[in-house]
């Protein structure tokens, strides 16, 4: 009696070590594979499409580059001594509010530390401005997609001032 208690004992205990190793362990007929991995076709797609999301990240990105140099070279700044019109003052908004999402998407944040002096002049701004947005926009046509560009990030601190300094 003794000895068909301790093989059923033993059974159990060998039935439940069994049924353990099966749930944490990959198949064992399937060297590699977890069993919660997605199969692999299921993989291939979700990377595809990533890829194509970061492609339209950044076409959009370069988009906005454009948009933004179309924007300042709307701004007249021919005038000597002026203030910006409503009209102008909205465009320089929207140039802030582009760069913005240009700064965001190089991974880029604000840039306190460094402070430049401010323009003498709010012509001197708008001219300061329109040398930096079409500096920003071949800056972003050199880099690529895989590149993080320092001299992009810099350039959206420095329009992004100079927005601030005309709003203001």
């Amino acid at each position: 009696m003794f000895y068909k208690l301790l093989l059923l004992t033993c059974f159990v205990l060998a039935l439940g070590t069994a049924a353990a190793f099966t749930q944490t362990a990959a198949d064992p007929f399937v060297p590699g594979e977890k069993k919660d991995e997605a199969p692999r076709g299921i993989q291939e797609a979700l990377i595809k499409m990533r890829i194509d999301k970061e492609k339209k990240d950044f076409n959009e990105m370069l988009k906005r580059g454009d948009d933004v140099v179309k924007l300042a070279e709307k701004i007249d700044d021919s005038q000597t001594a002026r203030t910006l019109t409503s009209e102008e003052k909205g465009k320089v908004s929207e140039i802030g509010k582009l760069v913005k999402k240009i700064r965001e998407e190089l991974g880029g944040d604000d840039d306190a530390d460094k402070e430049s002096l401010p323009p003498e002049s709010t012509v001197d701004a708008l001219k300061a401005l329109k040398d930096s947005v079409n500096a920003l926009s071949e800056e972003l046509k050199k880099s690529s997609r895989f590149t993080v560009s320092a001299a992009a990030i810099d350039r959206t601190n420095e329009i992004l001032r100079l927005v601030q300094y005309l709003r203001g």
